[in-house]
């Protein structure tokens, strides 16, 4: 016959019943916890796997973060970026003059014209036709050329030519400097073009020049000038394949 519990035997009993349940809670609420804590990280790793670790907006192909609203788009690492193209003048590119020896005649209508083939109204001393001249330091060979070599001034203009256009040219084209044959190497040469006796356009030039081209508009230009001023001591000047764009011959041929 078993003996009957008494009260505070059963109260006890409770007491304990009850702490092994909140601990036993306790223990399932943790757990709970950890494996969503595990949840949350695996599944984290998987969104980040998912998404390629690419920024939002970004290009798929590239990585490269979407350019700023209103800033255009963002080139791709490495592209190329074009450049303009240059383009550089040369003596080559340019209109050329006759051969020495071409009739004058043979070019007529619109075209170019050597200065050296016409008859000038007006003249210097110091102005000779050469078949070619080299310029400074350029290499170029200038054919139908003036060489000039006179002492020249504004108050002794030896080193000139003029023509008479008669407002049929548009255009000159003249390469000027040192003669690079000269035996002196010395002093400042100015060429100057002028148009009814104003100078339109002038140029300084010493032995260690490249040639320096000349390249007027001389529209409407009735009487054309070149002159150039030199020392005594100095190298002699230079006027390369000087030439005009007209609409008919200049007059007499030479």
């Amino acid at each position: 016959m078993t003996e009957p519990t008494s009260s505070g035997t059963k109260r006890k009993r409770y007491i304990t019943g009850g702490v092994v349940l909140l601990g036993l809670l306790g223990f399932l609420a943790d757990v709970g916890g950890a494996i969503d804590f595990v949840q949350g990280l695996f599944g984290g790793a998987d969104d980040a796997k998912a998404g390629g670790g690419v920024i939002a907006g970004a290009d798929t192909t590239t990585g490269v973060p979407p350019a700023p609203s209103g800033t255009g788009s963002t080139s791709a690492p490495g592209a190329a970026t074009p450049t303009g193209k240059q383009t550089t003048t040369t003596l080559s590119s340019l209109p050329q003059p006759t051969t020495p020896g071409t009739p004058p005649s043979a070019r007529s209508g619109p075209g170019w014209f050597d200065l050296t083939a016409y008859e000038s109204v007006s003249s210097g001393n110091g102005f000779y036709t050469v078949n070619s001249i080299n310029i400074g330091t350029g290499p170029d060979s200038y054919p139908n050329s003036f060489r000039a070599s006179y002492p020249s001034s504004a108050s002794n203009p030896n080193n000139r030519r003029v023509w008479l256009l008669g407002g049929k040219c548009t255009r000159l084209s003249v390469w000027v400097g040192k003669d690079a044959s000269s035996s002196k190497s010395t002093g400042t040469g100015r060429f100057s073009v002028k148009a009814e006796d104003v100078e339109i356009r002038a140029v300084d030039a010493t032995m260690t020049d490249a040639p320096q081209h000349i390249d007027l508009d001389i529209t409407g230009v009735v009487r054309l000038t070149l002159f150039d001023t030199r020392g005594g001591q100095d190298a002699n000047n230079a006027w390369g394949s000087p030439r005009v764009q007209c609409t008919a011959p200049l007059g007499k041929a030479r």
